[in-house]
């Protein structure tokens, strides 16, 4: 039985002709992998094949800003969706290497207890724990649903949703009175949809 191929939903305009960054049209195709399912998406080998859907898969390079990215954009609410089960804290060498990065951070920083810490796409909130240990006011911004019930489970705040314009006063609102934000991380997180609109 053979595994039924369909288009990626929105095909055409997920399909990106110049850079997403400065928009030139000289990207040079550096690694075509074809037509692959999402990440979390691979059936096992022993699994009958069923229905799925594949997105083209294409490493390329801009000679203009020198940017490494795919051709082809997911929209968000497919590849972070009920499907993504991505969690940082299922894996002992990452929660250990966030414990000792943050204990850095607040070293290199000067924070100090109670100071705020923001992390966009904070996923299941392990480095804020990792600042909350250390005294530090926590607020995660994740638009994953598991991510964000288990970080709201272990007593992370979270804002669920994706980060972009117009959530600063959100954030803001969710924090103690007078409290100022000393850092903001993003780990793995810069998804450029077009030219600039990450970074607005």
């Amino acid at each position: 039985m053979a595994t039924r191929y369909t288009n990626g939903p929105d095909a055409t305009s997920g399909r990106k002709s110049g850079c997403q960054v400065c928009g030139a049209s000289d990207l040079e195709r550096l690694l075509d992998l074809g037509n692959q399912p999402l990440c979390n998406e691979f059936l096992p080998a022993d699994e009958t094949p069923g229905p799925q859907t594949y997105y083209h898969l294409c490493v390329c390079y801009c000679h203009q800003c020198s940017l490494v990215q795919l051709d082809y954009v997911i929209p968000t609410e497919f590849s972070f969706g009920d499907q993504y089960t991505y969690l940082t804290g299922s894996s002992p060498s990452l929660i250990e290497y966030y414990d000792q990065l943050a204990s850095s951070l607040v070293e290199k920083f000067g924070l100090r207890p109670g100071d705020a810490i923001v992390e966009i796409g904070s996923n299941d909130g392990t480095f804020l724990k990792a600042f909350r240990s250390l005294g530090m006011e926590v607020l995660g911004v994740e638009g994953a649903s598991k991510s964000y019930e288990l970080a709201v489970a272990d007593g992370i705040p979270v804002v669920q949703q994706f980060f972009g314009s117009g959530l600063a006063h959100t954030i803001k609102s969710l924090l103690k009175p007078g409290s100022k934000i000393r850092l903001v991380l993003a780990m793995n997180v810069l998804s450029v949809r077009s030219p600039t609109s990450s970074s607005e």
